[in-house]
């Protein structure tokens, strides 16, 4: 046995360099290999920020359009003063007006219906703006007061009526218009300008006269 540890205690300065200090290599090696895994994620994670980073010449200007994604095409702004005007411009919905402006506006329209057809000449257009229940002045019936009226208005060559200072008052409803002007009258051989009130009632969707008076 002493012959055996004295050996063995004879061989082991004998051993190589790799063999007593292969721990401290190893060490070494692994911390070489962590230390460049550490700059090549580093490079790699550089490099991907460079690739996700926009040139100067493809950085957004949030005031110009951009290219439309879907259809590939450019999208046209509008100038910021047109956009405003359309805006300005826009005509109410119907919905956001009363009824009493509704029926003034549409009452509005209809006597400027009546003076066109009266002035072109229409007799049938021009009476079918009066109402069934329309009382003819001067005791007349409705078929003698309407034989009377086209015949004035056939028999003319020209004929031009304007209307002027109109006013319309409506009951709270809308269901009901008075409305005041001045007519300026003109045909062949004859003019005159008149006072005149009618009163308007909706029937079968539209507005009709039911009475007149010259004031």
């Amino acid at each position: 046995m002493g012959v055996f540890r004295s050996s063995l205690f004879s061989s082991a300065p004998k051993r190589g360099v790799f063999a007593r200090f292969w721990p401290w290599f190893l060490l070494v090696f692994v911390l070489l290999a962590l230390m460049g895994g550490g700059i090549w994620f580093a490079q790699n994670r550089l490099q991907n920020l460079a690739q996700l980073q926009p040139s100067s010449s493809e950085m957004v200007n949030p005031n110009v359009p951009q290219a439309s994604a879907i259809q590939g095409n450019p999208v046209v702004a509008q100038p910021r003063s047109a956009v405003n005007e359309q805006t300005d411009n826009q005509v109410p919905a119907k919905n956001t007006l009363s009824k009493p402006e509704e029926a003034r506006i549409a009452v509005k329209q209809t006597l400027s219906n009546w003076a066109s057809a009266w002035s072109a000449l229409d007799a049938g257009g021009y009476l079918s703006f009066y109402g069934a229940d329309f009382e003819p002045p001067e005791g007349l019936s409705r078929n003698e007061w309407e034989q009377q009226r086209q015949a004035r208005i056939v028999n003319k060559n020209h004929i031009d009526v304007t209307l002027d200072n109109l006013s319309i008052e409506t009951d709270a409803q809308g269901t009901t218009a008075i409305a005041r002007f001045t007519q300026h009258y003109r045909s062949d051989s004859f003019k005159e300008t008149t006072q005149k009130t009618m009163v308007l009632v909706p029937q079968n969707g539209q507005w009709k006269i039911v009475a007149e008076r010259v004031d």
